[in-house]
């Protein structure tokens, strides 16, 4: 700051022209300035108003910047424009030697009338309104139940997460149950509640992994969020006494079943109903993306299990002006816009469905050995390699398939993995953390048989080719939906979806229709 500038600010010359010659004559440093300045004008009258004060600092020399800055603990080019808080006022009065009691002062400076708070874990408006819904429905009765109808990728785990920090903030004690299938599911959900909680919760909860070697269930847990995997559960609570049983669902108070379609599985529906009469006060929610089973042959799995379970309550994601919820996520970027491409083998396979109304596996495992259709399937990669797709998924027709396919894509020079049941957990983590690996430029095909449907999020996989047929919209969903994640969840702009059609097998292959199969068979509250 210059001579005069600084003579400007302090309204008299001469008190400048007296400062500078004692300055020289006798060597006063910063603090002798400084306390001639405030005690000729008034500390309030410097300090408290930034641009004198700005001025002060602006005439210290060098050295002086960087002592003062490092007492701030700030760089020195940006004194200027520090936040004048009572903690910086106390350093920066005790830098020129000023007693004063900052406790009696009144912080105004820098203090906005409004600004923006963004939180931590937020939800987009379309998810708080499903939240809402859901929320309203459970808090209406003891027992109540209600499935949560949001496509794949749009973020039902997120939002039934916040659901679950509300309804333990509520009370006091609580067991939630979160019941999963499969290893990467129930990870999913723990790694979930632990970002939720840790920015949502209002006390310490422990929350404990109960799956594959993991855990169990202590009869007196009584405040926890306890995610178990259905096949463990099962196992224990069908070994379970009755007393055993009543003490650990006296406990619970909410139960949420991820990919609740698979609910009406006989042992699984029959220990939720179980849990459900031992506590009537135990609330029930669903999540699926497809909560139905239906197939595309015409014969139709009853659904009025799925939808009684759930007393008939389903809260459908819902935007004005669209009538596709999945056509507003992906014009707003929430999901990929998804190109649909087939690739056509020709097979004489005569194929009757099976039991559950699908592809019978024997005649999968012979679709997998093929070698015009594993051919094609390789080329299919290749281009997708050329066109820049660097993350690929193919779900293979069966155990040999993913792993002959992946086996054929390294012999071409390509970075690929199987991964299937049979994958030791340490392989399957190092592969799946490769692949979601957003540093790793090169190109990598991830093959897989029965694993990758649930649970998995890699959002930029930009290219699947389903090479496992099916006539189950829920298991076409869960496959397509591997490529769904948009831009403004991390994911890609558009996507690619390639379906082997083998000729005489029906298939599914349509995603905007599928969201609302099964609203007629629900009461769709809202």
């Amino acid at each position: 700051m210059d001579h005069t500038s600084l003579a400007s600010l302090l309204g008299d010359v001469a008190i400048l022209d007296l400062l500078t010659a004692l300055s020289e004559s006798h060597k006063l440093n910063h603090e002798a300035r400084a306390n001639v300045i405030i005690n000729t004008f008034g500390v309030d009258a410097l300090f408290d108003d930034k641009q004198k004060r700005n001025v002060i600092t602006l005439s210290l020399n060098s050295g002086e910047r960087n002592l003062l800055a490092n007492e701030l603990n700030t760089d020195p080019a940006k004194l200027e424009k520090i936040t004048w808080t009572k903690s910086n006022r106390r350093v920066f009065y005790s830098f020129f030697g000023v007693e004063i009691n900052v406790e009696d002062l009144q912080i105004e400076e820098n203090i906005p009338e409004k600004c923006e708070i963004e939180p931590n874990f937020p939800l987009f408006p379309h998810q708080s309104d499903a939240l809402y819904k859901c929320k309203q429905i459970l808090e209406e009765k003891d027992n109540a139940r209600v499935m949560l109808h949001m496509p794949t990728g749009s973020g039902k785990t997120r939002t039934a997460m916040h659901l679950v920090a509300r309804h333990l903030n509520n009370r006091r004690a609580g067991v939630v149950l979160w019941l999963a299938s499969g290893q990467e599911l129930c990870e999913q959900g723990a790694e979930a509640f632990t970002k939720a909680w840790s920015n949502l919760g209002e006390r310490t909860i422990p929350l404990i992994r109960f799956w594959g070697s993991k855990g169990n269930w202590p009869s007196d847990l009584k405040d926890c969020m306890l995610v178990a995997g259905l096949e463990k559960l099962w196992s224990a609570w069908s070994k379970w006494d009755p007393g055993e049983k009543v003490s650990r669902a006296n406990n619970v108070s909410l139960i949420i079943f991820d990919e609740a379609h698979q609910s009406t599985a006989p042992t699984y529906r029959k220990m939720i109903e179980e849990l459900l009469r031992r506590n009537p006060k135990i609330r029930l929610l669903g999540l699926s993306a497809t909560p139905g089973r239906s197939h595309v042959d015409g014969n139709i799995e009853s659904d009025s299990d799925l939808v009684s379970l759930f007393g008939g309550n389903k809260v459908p994601l819902e935007v004005d002006g669209f009538d596709s919820p999945i056509q507003f996520l992906q014009d707003e970027g929430y999901l990929s816009k998804i190109e649909l491409d087939e690739i056509e083998n020709e097979t004489d396979l005569e194929v009757s469905l099976g039991a559950n109304f699908d592809i019978p596996d024997t005649i999968l495992k012979q679709l997998g050995k093929e070698v015009h259709r594993n051919l094609q399937v390789v080329q299919k990669c290749t281009d997708f390699i050329a066109d820049g797709h660097k993350r690929i998924i193919v779900f293979s027709p069966s155990v040999f398939n993913s792993n002959l396919l992946a086996a054929l894509l390294k012999t071409q020079g390509f970075e690929s993995a199987s991964i299937t049941s049979d994958t030791d957990s340490e392989v399957r983590a190092k592969f799946l953390n490769k692949f979601k690996d957003d540093t790793n430029e090169t190109p990598f095909v991830l093959c897989n048989f029965g694993v990758l449907t649930t649970g998995f999020d890699a959002p930029k996989t930009s290219a699947v080719i389903i090479a496992r047929p099916t006539t189950s919209i829920v298991l076409y969903s869960q496959m397509i939906g591997r490529a769904l994640r948009g831009v403004r969840v991390g994911g890609t702009a558009k996507a690619i979806v390639s379906t082997v059609v083998d000729t005489s097998i029906p298939v599914f292959r349509e995603i905007i229709n599928q969201f609302t199969n099964w609203d007629a068979q629900w009461k769709n509250r809202t």
